[in-house]
């Protein structure tokens, strides 16, 4: 993903929907990551 955003500030429009593409599955992987820590969180507080 960081090469794409790297061409399309250089110029090349099309690599767009790549960036966009990139950026949601981080955006995602952040959420998941969050869900699982927290989730770990309330599991051993209950135990």
């Amino acid at each position: 993903m960081l090469l794409a955003l790297y061409l399309m500030q250089h110029g090349n429009p099309a690599l767009e929907p790549i960036v966009a593409t990139g950026s949601m599955i981080v955006a995602v992987s952040v959420l998941l990551f969050a869900f699982v820590v927290f989730s770990a969180e309330t599991a051993r507080s209950v135990s």
